[in-house]
């Protein structure tokens, strides 16, 4: 079964544009269903990883929370980088 959707000119350009990229990528021809199907596997498989991110541990979302958080007492010199020079042994 076949439909009709109205789209911009220019998300036509876009789906065009993609639609040479797919088809030199692959060698092959590529229908522009191929191309609406690609866009939905990505969009999909970002979502999925979204999700997951959502059945972290609770270990694993403490350690996230705390690389996140600044350090209140840390100043300027604690961000100064040294080099192997500075070690004195």
């Amino acid at each position: 079964m076949y439909t009709t959707i109205k789209i911009r000119k220019e998300t036509a350009r876009k789906l065009a544009r993609l639609l040479g990229e797919l088809t030199s990528k692959y060698e092959r021809r590529v229908s522009y269903d191929d191309v609406i199907n690609h866009l939905l596997d990505i969009a999909s498989r970002k979502e999925t990883s979204v999700r997951r991110k959502g059945h972290l541990s609770s270990a694993t979302r403490k350690l996230l929370e705390m690389i996140d958080q600044p350090f209140e007492e840390a100043g300027p010199e604690d961000y100064k980088e040294y080099g192997y020079e500075d070690i004195e042994g």
